[in-house]
């Protein structure tokens, strides 16, 4: 079974990222969106 070292490597650091927002609320998710909208205003 070597087949668990490569998705390390083969998953992108974005799919962490939406892992991690799928995991959080919808609530949150907004609340951040909204300060990075004003950020990037």
């Amino acid at each position: 079974m070597r087949t668990s070292s490569l998705p390390r490597k083969m998953v992108p650091s974005r799919s962490r990222h939406w892992a991690q927002t799928i995991e959080m609320p919808k609530r949150e998710l907004l609340h951040i969106g909204l300060l990075e909208a004003f950020h990037g205003f």
